[in-house]
């Protein structure tokens, strides 16, 4: 055990000899004993169970915290694991100080940090042999694992304290009420594609800034060609040229018209432009065969939009043709919404590069960090850093901190569920990071953490952390249904989903109570088409999302679908091509 956990009887003496201090003027021991009676229910005995790593951590950060926020000498905390019989102490909490107020102060303090933050679960033994479960702490809520239950012993997952885990749609809520777009950040044209207007971009000019011509011919006058036809042609004199960048000087007279390409002005005195195929050129002259209106083939100044319109509103995501138009337009920058800087971190001592694999069985090769840098780049959202951390406490808080001062968003990986190495839970105690929810009712992807990572001053920008399970399929379940909508909002996006249709399953298929998102391919033309789902689908399994047309969201049951049962899919838009299939709203 640990200096703080103890599987023997606690002594007293040990903790009074370890804080003695001639200094202390007070002493404060608090003893929390095994009673007979609790909520009217007789005790024999209790039992108490611990995630040993994580409740050390905490016990000492409370310690070293104590001793921070009052003026105290010394404080000491030790608690029992194991069963502990009536009359025997579960917890014993040692303050000394100076003076009696803060030592009082500390204990009480102690006690309620104790109870709120340290991993332990309860069993209560009652005379006639049955016993229940109690409920946690406040950040560690309800055991991840218990031991089988007796025919005498009331399953703990049919305790009232225990509470439903949140469905997916209701943590993606949460998350949105979190978010707020970034702030705005003037940027040049080649940095703009795929970022959001803050504001209305105004034409600066008209466009066309004057009279051009829309193709390849003859500038003239239209009132030169009137009566011409085939039997009787009419003749013009060419007297020079107008090309885009250098366009014709003079003006034209009765009966002259000047070569003239796409987009060069028109000259001062022609009324409309012949295409090039439409005339016969005979030395210095060109025939007519037919009359022209007034305005043939030129585009009028300002005809698309004059100074002051507005060419691309606020919100407005910058498409190509958007980056193109604002060239045209003669504007270098743009005010957008700021893109978040994200950080990847991949927890894991087992993981290994590809090439240091090898052929060892015990080494894990991280695709997780591949997975998101190419998730992110798919998303237009550039990975600002990537790291690999070990299976270790304080090296992931100094990772958390390191990408703190340059991230938006930090994306973890691992650790995240109870197992002895998943550490991310303490680590975002110990820094102050406010969980908002941690599971959902979903598989892949269960044991998802979404937290905020707030600023010390006002106005400070917060940190939004997603701590995704290490299980590939699962962090990619779980970067798609919750972090790319995250993305989205932060840059000024509605984080729509993909598109979305309804399809009849080609098998049958069982469903707990989770929600379950199923990979799958779209098979069968028409009016027959359906959606073809796998039999085996692991949280670890990536093959079958390497070419899945969508993912399947099978709600939770328990239920069974049978084959031709209707589903939601949310489809790759590519796979729509030429399939007719009715889109739904998001509420079917």
């Amino acid at each position: 055990m640990t200096r703080w956990i103890s599987d023997a009887p606690l002594s007293l003496d040990a903790l009074l000899d370890e804080t003695d201090d001639e200094r202390a003027g007070a002493l404060v021991v608090f003893g929390g004993m095994i009673r007979n009676e609790n909520l009217g229910e007789p005790v024999a005995r209790m039992r108490y169970d611990v995630h040993g790593p994580l409740a050390a951590r905490s016990l000492e950060a409370i310690e070293e915290e104590a001793r921070r926020r009052f003026d105290i000498l010394s404080c000491r905390i030790r608690h029992r694991v194991g069963d502990v019989s009536l009359g025997e102490p579960s917890v014993w909490i040692v303050v000394r100080a100076k003076h009696r107020p803060p030592a009082y102060d500390a204990s009480r303090w102690a006690l309620e940090e104790l109870k709120r933050r340290v991993p332990i679960w309860k069993e209560e033994f009652h005379p006639d042999g049955s016993s229940r479960f109690l409920e946690g702490t406040p950040l560690h809520p309800a055991r991840p694992e218990r031991r089988s239950p007796t025919s005498d012993t009331p399953c703990p997952c049919d305790h009232p304290l225990r509470k439903p885990l949140r469905t997916p749609e209701e943590a993606l809520a949460q998350i949105m009420e979190q978010l707020q777009p970034l702030p705005a950040s003037v940027v040049p044209l080649e940095e703009a594609l795929g970022t959001v207007l803050t504001d209305n971009v105004l034409a600066l000019r008209a466009h066309p800034p004057a009279d051009n011509s829309a193709m390849d011919g003859w500038a003239l006058r239209a009132e030169d060609t009137e009566g011409a036809s085939a039997e009787h042609p009419v003749h013009l004199q060419v007297v020079g040229t107008s090309a885009a960048g250098c366009s014709f000087e003079g003006e034209l007279q009765p009966g002259q018209a000047t070569r003239i390409t796409t987009g060069a002005l028109v000259p001062q005195g022609a009324t409309a432009v012949v295409a090039q195929e439409d005339v016969v050129v005979v030395g210095e002259r060109i025939a007519l065969r037919a009359a022209l209106p007034p305005g043939s083939h030129i585009r009028r100044r300002g005809e698309e939009y004059v100074a002051g319109d507005v060419l691309l509103p606020a919100g407005l995501r910058l498409r190509p043709a958007a980056i193109g138009l604002l060239a045209s337009a003669g504007i270098p920058l743009v005010r957008t919404h700021a893109c978040p800087r994200v950080h990847v971190l991949v927890t894991g001592n087992e993981l290994v590069d590809i090439a240091e694999a090898g052929a060892r069985a015990e080494v894990v090769v991280d695709s997780n960090g591949p997975l998101l840098a190419a998730a992110l780049e798919e998303a237009r959202v550039p990975l600002a850093a990537r790291r690999r951390v070990p299976d270790d406490a304080e090296a992931l808080i100094d990772a958390l901190r390191t990408a703190r001062a340059s991230a938006d968003v930090i994306l973890s990986t691992g650790g995240a569920s109870v197992g002895p190495y998943d550490l991310v839970a303490h680590a975002w105690e110990v820094l102050g990071i406010e969980t908002v929810f941690w599971k959902v009712a979903m598989r892949p992807g269960k044991p998802i953490r979404f937290g905020v990572w707030r600023g010390q001053e006002a106005g400070d920008a917060p940190t939004y952390l997603f701590a995704l399970p290490g299980n590939p399929l699962a962090a990619l379940t779980g970067f798609e249904r919750f972090v790319r909508p995250a993305l989205d909002v932060l840059r000024g996006l509605s984080g729509a989903p993909r598109p979305r249709v309804r399809l009849p399953l080609e098998d049958g298929r069982r469903v707990g109570d989770r929600a379950h998102f199923v990979r799958g391919s779209l098979v069968g033309e028409g009016a027959g088409t359906c959606f073809r789902v796998p039999k085996v689908q692991g949280s670890g399994m990536l093959r079958q999302a390497a070419f899945d047309d969508g993912v399947g969201l099978l709600p939770a049951g328990p239920h069974t679908y049978a084959a031709g049962d209707t589903v939601t899919v949310d489809v790759n838009a590519s796979i729509l091509s030429g399939r007719t299939l009715r889109v739904v709203d998001d509420e079917t």
